[in-house]
């Protein structure tokens, strides 16, 4: 039924503007009344597409006056900051080489910079339609020049924008597969660069957009995602032509089941995201984001403990300076989304963080040299909409385990001459509720070596679209199906804010 009405107007605007000419008035109001309703009517299910412009003086300027017949006064378009104006236009139609204004709507942003969880009520804009379809036909038969200022916006926008896909009323678009899913997975990037929108600490690709006419282009050249446990920076300065580079220091450590700053080390490195194929469109684009990092024990055992937002055992597992890297891939050679992540340590056991007791005044340390992540990644949506967001990992883990023996004056006295080897699998599952596309809030559920790791983080405040503050938990179980090992702590509780600028 919906297809049945879109290809109806479509044949109905068709037939009237090709055979307008020939037909007396009364004929004329007849069509020009059965397209308003068809328009007014199904308005969600045409094949229209629209774009918003908010304009300057100059623009302004020469749209004034605007004789309209379906009602009394004259219009004039304003140049505000609160002011936008949504074309909306058939583009080349069934037998129709050109574009065709349909309507025209004012939208009045009544939107307050300062969006908080707690807020009373949902504002919304106020849109009223300043030009019909009828006042359009007429402008281009007896005032062209106003049509045509309106048309030569649309037809500027595109030849700047040529790769990009016009937005359009269409709910569902026939021309497109992934929507035959009704939005459950995309079949290019779109899932991918979405989650990582939200989540990843640095910034990701997005396919660039020229400034339309009267637009202001305030974006900020700043990128920083600040927490308790991490810190990122970048910069416009810092992109190239296929990607992007950026600074972190942390304290997760991100394969083993430890909490933030559990491990008692520090990262410090850089993170670069860049493209590997000649498709400029992230969306179908291939691309590699890797972190290259130094892993450096500053030896502090009690700071962890004494933190206000950590709630846990003592720590036990001891991690040595060493370095690390973080690869993620986007689909190569068609498999899945791809996530290797591998960190080596120095094998020196003199100088332990944690130590136990062990047999008499002796005591006891645990150390892990070497870990090794390799997991594949699954997105889907629940909506065509993508109101609730779905990530699912699967793959294994790698990790050694040594342990060193001490005297009472904390001398080594014999170590192991075989570390512990475990491979173990690793399960997650990811979740992100975004309603009208804004996150709001996610959670988080991983296993290995069966035990737990389970978070969840809420917007609090929103200052802008890309100017958030976050409340963070983070919690790991006790093993689920055995008894603790001598070098794993009890688990715990870790509470932070995080605030995201620029991403």
């Amino acid at each position: 039924m919906k297809r049945t009405n879109l290809l109806g107007l479509l044949f109905l605007i068709t037939a009237f503007l090709l055979s307008a000419v020939n037909i007396n008035a009364q004929h004329v109001d007849e069509k020009i009344k059965k397209i308003t309703i068809k328009l007014r009517k199904d308005k969600n299910y045409l094949n229209l597409n629209y774009l918003v412009f908010q304009f300057d003086q100059k623009t302004a300027a020469k749209l004034q006056n605007i004789p309209r017949v379906s009602k009394k006064d004259p219009f004039s378009f304003l140049s505000s900051d609160d002011i936008q104006y949504q074309i909306v236009f058939l583009n080349k139609g069934i037998e129709l080489d050109s574009i065709y204004l349909m309507y025209v709507n004012q939208i009045k942003i009544n939107g307050q910079s300062n969006q908080s969880l707690f807020a009373a009520g949902e504002i919304t804009n106020d849109t009223t339609e300043v030009l019909s379809f009828k006042d359009l036909y007429f402008l281009r038969l007896n005032n062209s020049q106003y049509y045509y200022t309106l048309l030569d916006l649309i037809k500027d926008y595109m030849r700047e924008n040529d790769t990009e896909e016009l937005p359009s009323l269409l709910n569902i678009d026939f021309k497109k597969r992934e929507d035959t899913y009704m939005g459950m997975s995309s079949l290019d990037n779109t899932d991918y660069f979405n989650y990582q929108k939200v989540m990843n600490p640095h910034y990701v690709p997005e396919n660039k957009k020229k400034a339309r006419r009267g637009r202001s282009k305030g974006e900020t050249t700043i990128r920083t995602d600040v927490s308790f446990s991490r810190i990122t920076f970048s910069t416009k300065a810092f992109d190239f032509k296929i990607g992007s580079t950026g600074f972190e220091v942390a304290t997760v450590e991100p394969i083993l089941n430890l909490l933030p700053l559990e491990s008692s080390n520090i990262f410090v490195g850089f993170r670069s995201i860049f493209r590997t194929s000649n498709i400029v469109d992230v969306r179908k684009a291939s691309y590699i984001d890797a972190k290259l990092f130094a892993r450096i024990n500053i030896n502090q055992g009690e700071f962890f403990s004494k933190q206000p937002y950590v709630i846990a055992d003592t720590p036990k597992l001891n991690l040595n300076t060493g370095f690390g890297a973080e690869f993620r891939f986007t689909r190569l050679w068609g498999l899945p989304y791809l996530t290797i992540k591998a960190y080596i340590g120095g094998d020196s056991f003199t100088n332990p963080t944690y130590t136990q007791p062990y047999s008499g005044t002796s005591s006891i340390a645990y150390y892990s040299n070497t870990q090794f992540e390799s997991t594949f990644s699954f997105y889907w949506n629940s909506n065509v909409h993508r109101t609730s967001r779905f990530r699912f990992d699967f793959g294994f883990a790698y990790f050694d385990i040594w342990k060193a023996i001490y005297n009472s004056n904390n001398q080594l006295t014999s170590k192991d001459s075989e570390g512990e080897i475990f491979i173990v699998p690793v399960l997650a599952l990811k979740y992100i509720f975004a309603p009208s596309g804004s996150p709001l809030l996610g959670a988080q559920l991983r296993i290995m070596d069966t035990r737990l790791t389970a978070g969840a983080w809420l917007k609090v405040f929103e200052f802008s679209p890309k100017n958030t503050l976050r409340f963070e938990f983070l919690t790991i179980t006790e093993p689920i199906t055995r008894s603790l090992r001598a070098w794993e702590s009890k688990g715990g509780y870790f509470f932070q804010l995080r605030y995201r600028y620029g991403l």
